[in-house]
């Protein structure tokens, strides 16, 4: 008999392998999986099949309330949407004939082009327990360093720009969204004054930031320790991550915990409290960043919109100077989730500061 663990991993596993196959409903894609029934004897194609259609049961049947699949189904249209980028080999060389760092040559060669245009890197979205994307293969846009930003070019050349649309302090509004809380244009600054808090903006940051990820007082500089334990009481308390920890520590009937939206984590085994409550939260906020780049992508289904990367909460985007305006009139507006309220949302161009350098 099975234990609960290997039950467990079980749904894990079938849970994963089904939605490995949604987004890839293209002619090629299928043709090639008919092809490969093509060849396999009967009772092996029996088999085959019988064992597709009880993962596919199963991961519908752990989606059967939250309705999750239909995000995901989102998500891998979002990345098959993805374009290659163009990059300027010779600046390439340049940064690769000074940079020591091993890893980071490594990932320099990857953005090399040919005909003008690199690779189109392949995300993962499972591999991290809190389904925060990962580059299996390709060029690294989540390692590449800013200073080695300018290898990336439009592919419009004088016409356009690389530009990034972010999301400002996602972290902390997807708590205080879930709290029903209200959240200023700039949550720091919002805090500062309503906790009547009287302290530089930057040390607001870093200890929500702390506190969200579970670090102690002792790591804000700037402040005395009494006034850092006051300063981490009172965000605490704000933020009412007692609440949010008992969200992060539910099992549903399904033995699984879930974030916001319903995404499993596969996080069972983990019983640190900081941790848990980073999954929930880190999670949740992935889920709303994917959800709102799909739809962008999705209105700008345009020749002249090329969507390149996915930053964690960052979009990359190849834009001609004439849809820049349309595009930053809606992007100005931010996102509203129907649940969780506003999130703000800013664009800029992603190798400014190299090119301003």
């Amino acid at each position: 008999m099975k234990s609960l663990q290997e039950v467990y991993n079980t749904k894990k596993d079938n849970f994963n392998k089904f939605y490995n196959f949604l987004g890839k409903e293209d002619n090629k894609n299928i043709r090639a999986h008919d092809l490969f029934l093509d060849v396999l004897p009967d009772h092996f194609q029996e088999s085959y099949l019988n064992k597709r259609k009880k993962e596919i049961d199963e991961a519908e049947k752990l989606d059967c309330k939250v309705n999750f699949n239909k995000n995901l189904i989102l998500y891998k249209k979002l990345l098959n949407s993805l374009c290659n980028c163009k990059t300027n080999n010779l600046t390439i060389k340049a940064f690769s004939e000074l940079e020591n760092n091993k890893t980071i040559l490594s990932n320099l060669k990857k953005f090399k082009s040919f005909n003008g245009f690199a690779k189109i890197p392949e995300y993962d979205l499972f591999s991290n327990v809190t389904g925060r994307v990962v580059i299996k293969d390709g060029p690294n846009i989540l390692t590449l360093p800013k200073r080695n930003r300018s290898i990336l070019e439009s592919s419009f050349k004088e016409e356009g720009d690389v530009i990034s649309i972010d999301f400002l302090t996602l972290e902390p509004r997807i708590i205080l969204g879930i709290l029903g809380k209200n959240k200023g244009e700039d949550i720091y600054e919002s805090l500062n004054e309503e906790l009547g808090l009287n302290l530089d903006r930057s040390i607001i940051k870093r200890a929500i930031i702390s506190v969200i990820y579970g670090s102690s007082s002792q790591s804000i500089q700037g402040i005395s320790d009494i006034k850092s334990k006051e300063l981490f009481n009172c965000i605490i308390e704000y933020f009412e991550l007692d609440k949010i920890y008992e969200k992060a520590l539910n099992i549903d009937e399904f033995g699984i915990r879930r974030n916001y939206f319903g995404r499993p984590l596969w996080n069972l085994e983990e019983e640190r409290r900081n941790i848990l409550i980073n999954n929930y939260v880190q999670s949740s906020a992935v889920d709303l960043s994917l959800t709102y780049f799909s739809k962008i992508v999705n209105i700008f289904n345009s020749d002249f919109i090329r969507p390149l990367f996915i930053l964690h909460d960052a979009l990359i985007l190849d834009v001609k100077n004439s849809e820049k305006e349309k595009l930053s009139s809606i992007i100005s507006e931010g996102y509203v989730d129907k649940k969780l309220g506003k999130f703000p949302v800013t664009v800029d161009i992603f190798n400014k500061n190299i090119k301003e350098s």
